[in-house]
């Protein structure tokens, strides 16, 4: 794990004391993908329908998901906007090299 930069050592006398060499969010989502990928096939709403079939939510767990989810779609709608914006002014830019 060393080798890999999951673990680093230092050497304190006889013993070597280890620490993480990532973050615990990092670690968390690595074996997230790696889950998804290997029993779901990359599929997220496979994967959260089991998660929610079997185990009941409470208001505040369904709350919080609710959010997650407006969050993403804003920022979808963001992105959109700019593309849109860029899109344009790309179009508007063509059409006055090509007078």
């Amino acid at each position: 794990m060393v080798e890999k930069g999951i673990l680093y050592y230092e050497d304190s006398g006889k013993a070597r004391q280890y620490y993480p060499g990532i973050r615990r969010e990092e670690a968390a989502l690595a074996e997230t993908e790696n889950l998804l990928s290997r029993v779901y096939k990359g599929s997220i709403d496979m994967m959260m329908s089991t998660l929610v079939k079997q185990r009941s939510l409470t208001k505040e767990e369904i709350r919080e998901l609710y959010d997650i989810l407006e969050g993403l779609e804003s920022r979808e709608r963001e992105r959109e906007k700019i593309t849109q914006s860029t899109s344009n002014f790309c179009g508007a830019l063509c059409g006055i090299l090509w007078m």
